[in-house]
């Protein structure tokens, strides 16, 4: 079992406070900054003795789910089932003694939901983005091992083999391998059960859609990415199929009604295949499902990303804006209209920033919005931000109106000549 001492405790503690609002991203850079790839195994070991359940922990619940993100992260070129954290992670979504928000971040990490633009999002901005938790349904402890943990783990019970961290309080993790590399998310290098669905590398069982190796048509991938969660290695097969045809979602006869299951379950795939269907006659059909959907965070990651990979109808981006506002409008939960003004404000400072709607349509729109909300940080922020637009757009027709006025003077001048 690695050394956990007290100073790679107090380097984890002091990287972790006030990281409320600080992206999650930043700190896990800081994370490697502090600490050499050969020392992140013995660092997060370190990490788990501070992030216990919250009665015994001096962190924040902001400040754990920046926690919670760095195991992900320190592995971000690994498969899932070969981070040596997984277990531990399994644990967080499983203890009902800890906090939802923990035990949903937890799970979304597990099954490779926090994408580069979650990650872009500070740990309060992540909270307010979560599902409500009657929406999560949490697989069982066994479920989730069968899936996420390695073999030779799961069949060394006595600690002979391979250990892997345990979320009891003091608890570290031990590895008969030493500290890992650090990398994760990538292809997977280790053997998994044999019947498990990580050995097949097919696409889960779920209603009815059986397991399918990668050589099996990539048909059934797509009907399993409409019903669950798929693994990261299912991920990239399903990719490399849509890559060798564009035509492919199109020919697998994907609905627009099984759209939002597809965009909640798995927003990357729905992104790879709305871009490919935005080249077909069935474009304008799918666009209306998005501007009806239920506005969620992956709705919302879907649309972003969407606006900075293609080029999409100016009237689509208004009508998609107008949709969220107004479902923020009709929330009757105050928590949960919170959460969506958070979200739908931090969407729309990307799409301004990245000046991918025009701003002049829509300015008295968001503009009300902003004063609606004005009690949320994020709502203020945007509305500090629509003024500079404002402003630096009436700086500039002040300078034309000069400019104009000086041409008018100088034309004025050479049609009457030079003086006597």
């Amino acid at each position: 079992m690695p050394f956990v001492n007290s100073a790679e405790a107090g380097k984890v503690v002091k990287l972790l406070l006030r990281k409320e609002t600080t992206p999650l991203e930043t700190t896990a850079q800081e994370f490697c900054r502090e600490f050499p790839p050969a020392g992140y195994y013995s660092a997060l070991c370190a990490a788990i003795n501070q992030l216990q359940v919250e009665e015994h922990c001096l962190l924040s619940l902001e400040e754990r789910i920046a926690g919670l993100y760095l195991f992900c992260a320190s592995y971000k070129d690994q498969n899932t089932i070969e981070n040596p954290f997984a277990s531990y992670l399994i644990e967080v979504a499983c203890e009902e003694a800890r906090s939802v928000e923990e035990r949903i971040f937890a799970l979304q990490l597990l099954t490779g939901q926090v994408t580069p633009q979650v990650a872009k999002l500070s740990p309060r901005e992540v909270i307010a983005c979560l599902p409500l938790p009657s929406r999560v349904q949490f697989p069982s402890r066994d479920a989730l091992r069968e899936q996420f943990v390695p073999a030779r783990a799961k069949t060394d019970q006595k600690g002979e083999a391979q250990h892997v961290p345990a979320a009891s309080a003091g608890s570290a993790p031990e590895s008969s391998q030493g500290a890992p590399s650090s990398s994760n998310h990538g292809p997977s290098q280790l053997t998994p059960a044999a019947g498990s669905p990580a050995s097949t590398g097919g696409a889960p069982e779920t209603d009815g859609v059986h397991e399918e190796t990668a050589a099996e048509p990539a048909q059934s991938f797509l009907a399993a990415a409409v019903k669950a969660p798929l693994r990261p290695t299912q991920q990239q097969q399903l990719l490399k199929e849509l890559e060798g045809c564009p035509a492919t979602a199109a020919s697998f006869g994907l609905e627009p009604s099984s759209l939002p299951m597809l965009v909640e379950h798995n927003p990357g795939i729905a992104v790879e295949v709305l871009l490919r269907l935005l080249k077909s006659k069935a474009a304008a059909d799918f666009l209306a499902v998005l501007v009806g959907m239920d506005l969620t965070l992956h709705s919302l990651e879907v649309v972003n990303r969407l606006t900075s990979s293609a080029e999409l109808p100016q009237e689509f981006v208004h009508d998609y804006i107008a949709s969220c506002i107004a479902s923020c409008e009709r929330a009757q939960d105050n928590f949960v209209q919170n959460r969506l003004v958070r979200l739908v404000c931090v969407f729309l400072q990307s799409l301004i920033r990245n000046n991918i709607v025009n701003l002049h349509d829509l300015f008295l729109e968001v503009q009300a919005f902003c004063i609606s909300f004005s009690r949320i940080r994020e709502a203020a922020s945007l509305f500090r931000l629509l003024k500079t637009l404002e402003a630096a757009d009436d700086e500039e027709e002040d300078d034309s109106a000069q400019s104009v006025k000086a041409n008018n003077c100088q034309e004025q001048t050479n049609i009457a000549g030079p003086s006597s």
